[in-house]
């Protein structure tokens, strides 16, 4: 496939589905093995290691895609990646397992040998490498290695788990499963498909950078921008939980969760966007659009199969989950519409390092989201989604309102200084 704008975008859905599929069929797997209390546990695990894992990489994925095509040291610049990630993988695993009676005393078990304790520290350790890698492949553009790789560990993951149970206690069987899938997939990745991604790569705990460099610059300010559009995932079902309870708190977890997975096939394109025009940016003003007419449509055609098979969907959770959240998964699923525009954009401003603009039109779509949600939630849970979808809308018509007048006032300035340019004539002069 000639179109590698759309051919990675599709390889982005394939992982996500093949993720979705494969992670069903893990857990169904340990849920009919091990006792809830065991599977709890482990879930919760993968779930802690999840989250260090993105905490862990700083922004770096970013920074690889924007920055690695073009170093002059690539090498160096990946082992500097490696290394960060890695020792912040370390000290945030350390202290959660410190400060696990604190926070999470139902997560004991995972400190109470030695052996559970370095499973869960290479399980943090493992996924944030493994994720970091998923950006190497993107900067490299060869995503079929991070599918690859996905599809590896997922069907390594449920041999390693049929394998383990008989032999081990349940929590610990599939964490370990889990940790051991991940573990030989990353080996995979750093050969053969490192070495194919990267020709001459080598590791080293030695690298040439420093961190004031417009590499580290541009990770960190992208990170914390990562970390503010991830907020709504994590507290909103905390808020609906302290405000309706947990009963609606759970109707809450299930349909949000899943509008937002759905919506996020259609993001693949921004994504992909970004992969392919990082390299190019002279080139980004054309692709944006593409993705634009490739994004859009999916979104919209993955709301309509939303809306109409989400009462079937929900049905298999209870009746209370269709009675309650058939409606709000439905406008959850439609804000994936204006939420992949606004990710279009977003990335197209990273290929030109506009990060003032990136952060403050995505402070603005979760600020503004989170507080009409949270000011309408008053009125029910279906009200607050018809706000989260109405910000979304809002703030993507403000971002292009403002890049319309920002790029009006570049044509005057440049019509300034050089008189009667024509309109096709200015473009070359931005």
């Amino acid at each position: 496939m000639k179109d590698s704008l759309f051919f990675n975008a599709y390889l982005l859905i394939a992982m996500r589905i093949l993720g979705a599929g494969m992670g069903f069929l893990f857990w169904m797997l340990a849920a009919h093995a091990a006792a809830a209390d065991e599977v709890g546990i482990a879930s919760g695990a993968v779930s802690a290691a999840t989250l260090f894992a993105g905490l862990a990489q700083l922004g770096l994925g970013y920074g690889l895609v924007r920055h690695l095509a073009d170093s002059d040291d690539p090498n160096s610049l990946l082992n500097l990646s490696l290394i960060t990630s890695g020792l912040a993988a370390l000290v945030l695993a350390g202290l959660f397992l410190i400060a696990l009676p604190l926070w999470g005393p139902e997560l004991l078990p995972l400190r109470a040998s030695l052996t559970a304790a370095l499973v869960f520290v290479s399980l943090v350790l493992s996924t944030t490498t493994t994720q970091l890698m998923h950006w190497v492949f993107m900067a490299a553009r060869r995503l079929s290695f991070s599918l690859w790789k996905m599809s590896i560990q997922s069907a390594l993951a449920i041999v390693l788990l049929i394998v383990l149970l008989p032999r081990m206690s349940g929590y610990l069987a599939i964490v370990t499963a889990y940790t051991l899938a991940t573990i030989l997939a990353l080996a995979i990745s750093f050969w053969p498909f490192l070495a194919l991604a990267q020709p001459g790569y080598r590791f080293s705990l030695r690298f040439n950078r420093s961190f004031r460099t417009p590499f580290a610059s541009y990770s960190f300010v992208n990170y914390l921008a990562d970390q503010v559009n991830r907020a709504p995932d994590t507290v909103l079902p905390l808020i609906v939980i302290q405000q309706f309870g947990a009963g609606t708190g759970a109707v809450f977890f299930i349909v949000w969760t899943l509008g937002r997975s759905i919506a996020a096939w259609a993001g693949s394109i921004a994504e992909s966007l970004f992969a392919e025009a990082a390299g190019r940016p002279e080139r980004a003003g054309v692709q944006v659009w593409r993705a634009a007419r490739l994004g859009l449509p999916m979104a919209l055609g993955i709301a309509a199969a939303v809306i109409l098979a989400g009462p079937l969907i929900l049905k298999a959770y209870g009746p209370e989950y269709v009675a309650e959240g058939a409606t709000l998964l439905s406008l959850v699923a439609l804000s994936g519409a204006p939420t992949v525009l606004l990710a279009i954009f977003v990335n197209y401003l990273r290929v030109h390092d506009r990060l003032r603009a990136v952060s403050i039109i995505m402070a603005c779509s979760v600020g503004i989201g989170m507080l009409l949600f949270v000011t309408l939630m008053q009125v029910g849970l279906v009200a607050a989604g018809a706000g989260w979808l109405a910000a979304q809308v809002a703030v993507l018509a403000g971002a292009l309102l403002w890049w319309r007048c920002t790029n009006r006032a570049r044509r005057s300035n440049v019509s300034d200084v050089v008189p009667g340019v024509e309109a096709s004539e200015r473009v070359a002069y931005q």
